[in-house]
């Protein structure tokens, strides 16, 4: 299958504030954010004081954020129970936030220090990836703000006034509906990854995280990936190319249309396209004969995407050729 391009129309750039909360996030005049409600009651203080860490988290997500509008790319390519106490270190306690991050990375022969963060992700993954971050930060380098994290948020994930936005230093507005249009769009992540300046971005899972043109075109743009390289997740994401390295490494396969093929990576890393295309089935008529070599029941598979969603079973000839249609 061939892979197609999506245009989507430019917007216009605007200014936003906070999304607003929503009705259940209102209790008697009192702000309620991730949970948590505004008490001045000698307990709840006595309570926020044993855990800085809750503390300052809490304290930053009450700030008033910017909210912008993305521009579509044009590119051609502090001690409790629950709360470990960690000393920070001595080269890095006196220092501010950016200061404090940057001799951390040097202390530990790091060449390149990593502070804005763009988060190409929404929902659960987005939100643990702030926190995870933020929390790290704190115990590491004493303040949970060395790190600035920009935020990608769709229409509807303002309207549900999602945890992750809340969360985020920044957050940009991107196009709604179907992923392709946002978090699954290469182009536009590497766009405003450019535009925000930022240092690194983090894919998450899903969406766009698999797509070997995203590291590839940040390293080519002088970004950060955070995550795999893109020979990597070329090998390892197709799932032909995996069987292929997995055959070779001696792993026992199943009978399937690339059956015994080996190789050696190519200088990309990747598996040489000769090998490659000999495992690929790319008409009906290869189906059918591979179908027979192979015996039924059989599986067709999508080399890429996830979820099952390109899995068809097939018990007969008369099945191959509706399941390979779809």
């Amino acid at each position: 299958m061939e892979a197609q391009s999506l245009s989507v129309p430019t917007l216009g750039v605007r200014s936003a504030v906070q999304p607003p909360l929503n009705a259940a996030a209102r209790q008697n005049g009192k702000t309620v954010r991730s949970g948590c409600i505004a008490s001045t009651s000698a307990a709840a203080a006595r309570l926020r004081q044993k855990n800085s860490f809750c503390q300052s988290v809490q304290a930053f997500k009450k700030r008033v954020q910017p909210g912008r509008q993305a521009e579509l790319p044009v590119l051609a390519s502090g001690t409790s129970p629950s709360v470990k106490a960690v000393a920070v270190e001595p080269e890095v306690a006196s220092l501010d936030a950016e200061d404090s991050l940057a001799a951390y990375v040097q202390a530990r022969g790091g060449k390149r220090v990593i502070r804005k963060i763009l988060v190409a992700n929404n929902g659960m993954a987005a939100a643990k990836c702030i926190m995870s971050m933020r929390r790290w930060a704190f115990l590491n380098l004493g303040s949970e703000k060395a790190l600035y994290f920009v935020a990608m948020a769709t229409p509807e994930d303002l309207e549900a006034n999602a945890e992750f936005v809340r969360s985020a230093d920044d957050y940009i507005e991107v196009p709604g509906g179907k992923n392709s249009n946002n978090y699954a769009n290469v182009n536009l992540i590497v766009n405003l990854a450019v535009r925000e300046g930022v240092d690194a971005v983090w894919p998450g899972w899903g969406h766009a995280s698999e797509n070997p043109k995203l590291p590839s075109s940040l390293k080519d743009a002088g970004i950060q990936f955070i995550g795999p390289t893109a020979p990597v997740m070329s090998v390892l994401g197709d799932k032909i190319a995996a069987n292929i390295l997995a055959q070779t490494a001696l792993v026992p396969s199943i009978p399937w249309s690339g059956d015994g093929l080996t190789a050696d990576l190519n200088e990309e890393g990747t598996i040489p396209d000769e090998i490659f295309n000999k495992a690929t089935v790319t008409s009906e008529e290869e189906a059918l004969s591979t179908a027979e070599k192979v015996g039924f029941p059989i599986m067709i598979k999508a080399s890429e995407g996830g979820g099952g969603k390109g899995i068809r079973k097939c018990t007969s000839i008369d099945e191959v050729i509706t399941a390979y249609a779809q």
